[in-house]
């Protein structure tokens, strides 16, 4: 997962040669992630990367293998002590408990979680859970419901004659033809945008 600050963090695997020994959660900057090759680009949550060790100890090279290759697991913190640093994450899918030490949530301050329960999203490997996050850090959303598949779409337009404005303005119309717009001289109003054709 990667922040605002520009650094992320990695869990760490398998390490056959023990270059990071003892590790299991690693730190990088952005910085390290190769800019171009196979498998350059920036990673996101839930792939599975390579990398090697760079000479301030922290993975540098960090190449994409596999995209999404990582156990996502949705669930709810709940119990959360902040003295004892301590919480129970319980799965949405079939409610099984993982004890949780709060230092594995990555996304917010331990203080900034809801005490009663707070809706998380993990990633599982060999039975524990890693890399902790809030959902609401993680996704948008939207307080909107929507009938369709998919929000609607919001065309934006930049007008250089208002000086460079954005504004927001609805699809175009279907014209009298089913086509995009309408035939020329279908209205006796001049458009301040419309070319002139010689």
């Amino acid at each position: 997962s990667s922040n605002a600050n520009n650094e992320g963090l990695l869990l760490l695997t398998q390490d056959p040669t023990k270059m990071f020994e003892g590790q299991t959660i690693l730190k990088f900057r952005n910085g390290a992630i190769a800019l171009s090759g196979i498998g350059s680009g920036l990673p996101h949550r839930g792939d599975s990367i390579s990398f090697v060790k760079g000479n301030n100890q922290a993975p540098r090279d960090i190449r994409v293998v596999a995209k999404n290759s990582a156990t996502l697991l949705r669930g709810n913190l709940t119990d959360i002590d902040a003295e004892k640093e301590t919480a129970t994450f319980t799965a949405d899918n079939d409610n099984k408990k993982y004890d949780v030490v709060l230092k594995d949530v990555v996304s917010c301050e331990k203080k900034m979680l809801n005490q009663k329960s707070e809706p998380v999203e993990g990633l599982v490997h060999d039975g524990k859970l890693y890399g902790i996050c809030r959902t609401k850090d993680l996704f948008l959303d939207s307080k909107i419901e929507f009938k369709g598949k998919e929000r609607p779409k919001l065309n934006l337009t930049v007008r250089r004659g208002l000086g460079g404005k954005i504004q927001a303005q609805s699809m175009m119309a279907k014209g009298p033809d089913k086509t995009i717009g309408f035939e020329e001289g279908w209205t006796k109003r001049i458009s301040q945008y419309a070319t002139l054709q010689e």
